[in-house]
């Protein structure tokens, strides 16, 4: 992009601005959901980048597709009960009652992830899932393979 004055986006597109300082991403994509009591606007961060280029292209992926920028503060807990909800009561498909309650059950066994945000959750927390023991004998392999199919699940439901 050429220097000077940076052309204006139309009215509420988003914005890109430079940060102070010295930065490695220092171009922050903002977004305006919503006002505030004094009707001022409070804006939601999409992201930090590189490149002012790099910012404007997530602000007109973000405009072509917009999506409820709240979502990623999800805990598990309430991705799961979002994803239970969508599958098992508003698809209008019929499951059999041991599907769900393997559903459950995988859901309870994974009673340490419940309170933490999903985006934060990485390979170690789900391993550390897997390798718990309950009354000093280990989780079934069976049980293991519901856990693994419902962490499948809520990350393409997440998406």
């Amino acid at each position: 992009m050429p220097r000077g004055k940076a052309i204006r986006n139309k009215n509420g597109y988003g914005t890109v601005v430079k940060l102070s300082g010295n930065r490695r991403q220092p171009y922050e994509v903002r977004v305006n959901t919503r006002m505030d009591e004094r009707y001022y606007p409070v804006y939601d961060v999409l992201g930090r980048y590189e490149t002012r280029e790099e910012g404007l292209i997530a602000l007109a992926e973000y405009n072509k597709t917009p999506y409820d920028i709240s979502n990623s503060k999800m805990t598990f807990r309430e991705l799961y009960q979002a994803f239970y909800r969508d599958k098992y009561e508003l698809s209008g498909k019929s499951f059999s009652q041991s599907s769900k309650d393997c559903t459950r059950a995988a859901y309870k066994h994974m009673e340490q992830l419940h309170d933490r945000l999903y985006k934060n959750l990485r390979t170690n927390d789900f391993k550390s899932v897997f390798n718990q023991t309950i009354d000093n004998k280990p989780i079934s392999h069976a049980m293991q393979e519901h856990m693994k199919s419902l962490i499948v699940q809520l990350d393409k439901f997440a998406l």
